[in-house]
C-alpha cells in the first residue's frame, strides 16, 4: 500500500484547495457568461421587434403589412410598439434562465467542494495516522534499543568470565543476532528520520578501507555460519570527505542483503571491490545469489519492497534497507547502480562516493 510522505501529504493538500478556488471561479464565470449571453439574446429579440414595429409604421400602400401577423406587436393610438404581454414573456423568460443558471452553478460548487472535502479531511487523517505511526516507531525502536543493549553488555561479561570454546561461542552467537536486530532497530530509526526530514549530514574525512573492515567485522559471523565466503580488494587508501556513518550505513544494507542473497544460493561467494575513481571512491559489491529479475530492479530501493513472492519468501528482513540507501545517497552526493543478469544470475551493487568539498 502507498503511504504519503508529509510533504505529499501538504502539496495535495494545496492542489485541492487550489483546485477548489478555479472551481469557484469557472462556475462564477459560467454564470456571468450565461447571464451575459442571455442578455445579448433579449436584446436582439426587443431590437428585432423593435425594427418589425418601424417597418410597419414606415410602410406603404403598394406593400401593405397587417399587424395581426405580429402577434408581439400592438398600436396604441396610431403608434405601432412591442405589447406588454411580449416584454413580460421576455422578461420572464429572461429570470427563468438566469435562475437556472445560478441554481445549476450553485450545484456544481457545492457537489464539487464536498467531493473535494471528503478528499481532504481522507488526505489529512492519512497525514495524522502517519505522523502517530512514525511517533510509534520512533518510541518502540528506543524502547527495545534499552533492553537490547543490557543483553549484549550481559553476554559480553559472561564471555570474559567463561572462556571455554562452548561458551564463547554460545556469547558470539548471542551478539551476532543481537546486532541484527540492533540493525534492524536503526534501521527503522533511520527510516523515520529521513521520512521527517531530521536526518543530519556530518561530514568528516576518513579512510574507506578502515571503514569496509568495520563494516564487515560485523557480518563476518553471519556469512561464516551460512558458508558464505567474503572476498575484500581495497585497491586504494584514499581519504574522502563524506559522512563516514552515512556511508558505512549504506554499505552495510548493501551487504546485508547480498549475504541474504547467498543464502538461498547454490553459490556462496561475495566480492567487495573499491576503486579509486576521478571523482571520489567506488565501492561494488558483487554476490552469486538469487539475482534479480529486470522487472523488480525499478522497485527494489522502494519502501518495505522485498523481491520475490513473500508468501515463499524464507529469509528476514524488513525491506528498509535499500530504501534507506536511496535516501541516504541523496543527502551525500553517492550513487547507487544495481546491475544483474536475472534469476540466480548474482547481482552487482555499485556505490559511488563523491567526495563532498567537490560539490
Amino acid at each position: 500500500m502507498y503511504k504519503l510522505s508529509q510533504r505529499n501529504t501538504f502539496r495535495l493538500e494545496i492542489t485541492f484547495v487550489v483546485l477548489l478556488v478555479l472551481t469557484f471561479g469557472q462556475v462564477i464565470w459560467w454564470i456571468y457568461d450565461q447571464i451575459q449571453y442571455t442578455e445579448n439574446i433579449n436584446s436582439s429579440l426587443l431590437r428585432q421587434y423593435e425594427i418589425e414595429a418601424e417597418l410597419l409604421e414606415s410602410q406603404n400602400s403598394s406593400d401593405p403589412l397587417n399587424i395581426r401577423d405580429f402577434p408581439y406587436l400592438t398600436e396604441i393610438n396610431g403608434e405601432i410598439m412591442i405589447s406588454a404581454d411580449a416584454l413580460a414573456n421576455i422578461e420572464a423568460e429572461r429570470s427563468s434562465r438566469i435562475n437556472r443558471y445560478f441554481w445549476e452553478g450553485s450545484f456544481f460548487i457545492v457537489v464539487i467542494s464536498l467531493c473535494i472535502l471528503i478528499i481532504f479531511k481522507t488526505i489529512s487523517k492519512d497525514r495524522a495516522l502517519n505522523r502517530r505511526q512514525q511517533n510509534f516507531i520512533a518510541s518502540i525502536s528506543h524502547e527495545l534499543k534499552t533492553p537490547l543493549t543490557s543483553m549484549r553488555l550481559a553476554a559480553e561479561t559472561i564471555g570474559i568470565n567463561n572462556q571455554d570454546e562452548r561458551s564463547i561461542r554460545m556469547v558470539n552467537r548471542i551478539l551476532s543476532e543481537g546486532d541484527r536486530l540492533l540493525h534492524l532497530i536503526e534501521n527503522l530509526l533511520d527510516a523515520n528520520k529521513l521520512d521527517e526530514k531530521k536526518f543530519q549530514v556530518q561530514v568528516s574525512q576518513f579512510a574507506i578501507n578502515g571503514l569496509i573492515e568495520k563494516v564487515l567485522n560485523g557480518l563476518f559471523l553471519r556469512a561464516e555460519e551460512c558458508g558464505i565466503e567474503i572476498q575484500t580488494m581495497i585497491n586504494t587508501d584514499k581519504t574522502i570527505n563524506n559522512d563516514p556513518l552515512i556511508v558505512s550505513i549504506i554499505l552495510r544494507n548493501i551487504i546485508e542483503n547480498a549475504v541474504k542473497a547467498c543464502e538461498q544460493s547454490n553459490q556462496k561467494l561475495i566480492r567487495v571491490v573499491a576503486n579509486r575513481t576521478d571523482d571520489g571512491i567506488a565501492v561494488e559489491v558483487i554476490d552469486s545469489g538469487i539475482g534479480i529479475q529486470k522487472e523488480e530492479k525499478e522497485n527494489i530501493f522502494d519502501k518495505f519492497y522485498r523481491v520475490g513472492d513473500e508468501k515463499l519468501r524464507t529469509t528476514s528482513g524488513s525491506g528498509l534497507g535499500l530504501y534507506i540507501c536511496r535516501k541516504l545517497a541523496k543527502l551525500t552526493n553517492i550513487s547507487i547502480e544495481v546491475s544483474s543478469e536475472g534469476m540466480n544470475q548474482g547481482s552487482t551493487f555499485k556505490v559511488s562516493i563523491r567526495d563532498i568539498s567537490n560539490v
